[in-house]
Parts: C-alpha cells; sequence; structure tokens
C-alpha cells in the first residue's frame, strides 16, 4: 500500500515537472506582419509621389505648361504659381493603385535646383479608398559628387484611414533621395531612398522602420525593384523583421516578409497588401 502511495506521488511529480518545464512555442507574427503591411502602404505611397514628382520635371511638355498624363495623373505646371498639379480621377494606376483626389506640390523654384523648397498638400485624396493627409516638404539638396540630384523629405502628422475596418496607420518619415542618370534605362532615371519610417500600426502597434538597402524605383517599372527594410516592433513576440522587395528579376510587385525563420512572399495588389 505504502509502495502504491510513494508510486502514485512520483508519477504526479514527474508530470507536475514535465508541465512545467514545458515551453509555449506559439509565436504571434500577426504584429509584424501588419505592421510590415503599413511600412510598405505609408512608404510607397509617399515614394511614388517622388517618382511623379520627378517625371514630371523631366517632361518638356509639363514643364511649358501644357496638361500631360502621367501614371494615370493629369499633371500641370503653373509657371508663374510655381505649382504642379496631379490629379487623380479614379483611375487605376499602373501600380494596380486606385487614385481619386489632387495631389499639389508648391514649390519656390526649380526643384533640380539647390535650395529650392517644396510643400505637399492633399485634397480629398485616396489610394485604394484610404484616405491621406500629412505635412510633406521636399528640400533640394543639389548635386553630389557624382551628379545626382538629391532631396530631403520629411513626413510629419501622417496618417492613412483604412477602408477596410476604419483604422488608422499613423507615422512620420524622413528619406533622403537620390535620382541618378542611366542612359542605358528607359526614362535614363533611377531613383533611390534611404531613412526611416516609424509610428503606430493599423492594429495599434508601436513600430519602427530603416531603410538598410536603397529602395530603388525606375521609370519603367511602377513598383520598387529592389530594397531591403528592417521593421522594428517591440511589443511583438519576435521584435524584428525584414521587408524584401524584387532584387532587379524584372518589373513585379513581388516582396517578402522575413520574420525569424519565417519567409512570407507578398504581393502589392489593388487594394491588398498579401
Amino acid at each position: 500500500m505504502r509502495r502504491s502511495f510513494y508510486s502514485t506521488w512520483v508519477l504526479f511529480l514527474l508530470v507536475f515537472v514535465f508541465l512545467s518545464c514545458k515551453k509555449n512555442t506559439s509565436v504571434d507574427l500577426n504584429p509584424n506582419i501588419s505592421s510590415s503591411k503599413d511600412v510598405v502602404l505609408a512608404g510607397t505611397l509617399f515614394q511614388n509621389i517622388v517618382v511623379t514628382l520627378v517625371k514630371a520635371r523631366s517632361d518638356s511638355n509639363v514643364m511649358q505648361g501644357t496638361p500631360v498624363m502621367i501614371d494615370s495623373a493629369r499633371v500641370t505646371w503653373n509657371l508663374v504659381e510655381k505649382k504642379f498639379l496631379f490629379q487623380y480621377g479614379y483611375l487605376l494606376c499602373p501600380d494596380s493603385v486606385v487614385r481619386i483626389g489632387t495631389i499639389e506640390i508648391n514649390t519656390n523654384g526649380d526643384i533640380l535646383q539647390q535650395g529650392t523648397r517644396s510643400n505637399v498638400i492633399f485634397s480629398y485624396y485616396e489610394e485604394d479608398g484610404n484616405a491621406v493627409n500629412a505635412v510633406d516638404s521636399l528640400i533640394t539638396i543639389g548635386p553630389d559628387n557624382t551628379g545626382a540630384i538629391q532631396f530631403r523629405m520629411r513626413i510629419g502628422n501622417g496618417a492613412i484611414l483604412r477602408s477596410n475596418g476604419g483604422t488608422t496607420i499613423s507615422f512620420q518619415a524622413e528619406y533622403m533621395v537620390t535620382v541618378e542618370q542611366d542612359a542605358n534605362l528607359p526614362g535614363g532615371k533611377i531613383i533611390k531612398f534611404t531613412g526611416n519610417l516609424s509610428g503606430i500600426s493599423s492594429h495599434g502597434d508601436n513600430f519602427s522602420s530603416s531603410i538598410v538597402a536603397p529602395v530603388e524605383f525606375r521609370f519603367s517599372c511602377p513598383w520598387p525593384v529592389a530594397g531591403v527594410i528592417i521593421v522594428t516592433i517591440p511589443g511583438a513576440d519576435i521584435t524584428s523583421g525584414e521587408i524584401r522587395f524584387s532584387t532587379g528579376e524584372g518589373c513585379n510587385n513581388q516582396l517578402k516578409y522575413i520574420i525569424g525563420d519565417n519567409i512570407i512572399p507578398g504581393r502589392k495588389i489593388n487594394a491588398w497588401l498579401r
């Protein structure tokens, strides 16, 4: 009887120790994925504005005051007021984003000249139904030692009201933009972004991100063709991860989210970042 009693207690203790030592291996990746998607959404939105602005400045018809369609936007340049207007009429743009509203960019000179300041104003502007607002400014730093034009871009009080649920991405960012010449490419220009974006995701998670390999655009492709971004979410189970854009393998909207040992393929299509 006593032996049976001791055997029962030994078994009980073994089960207790096993359950106590057993680790919970479940990891929640949702904060990482949602924050990374918000970084892509906010970042590429403002990066595309710069790309379209550089395309407009490179178009001789635009600079002579003739309205021109660029990437589904009706673009005009007012020489007297030194103002660009980008007007979207609920059209599907080349990057698979539906845009509506107006982006106004006021300058105090030629954006290719050192010291020129530009302010971006949004008027009832939406992308895929997501309402956008921010204080966005550009200053032309001038050519670097290779002749590439550089801009410093600052975004404050950024807000994107998501159409799928009414949540908001709140953020601020600072980018350095470099416009390089390459006569071998259609359009002849490469636009590279480095810098940081941080804020609160649409799911309420604090995040910060840093571009560690330049996010690169070309006139011939509506999506980033290269770039790596590190995203940090202090409150997540895995506190950091990567976003990798297509690495020069043609023009496509593919990207990857790398979180720990997890590699999650994604695409930037229409209203969804998958």
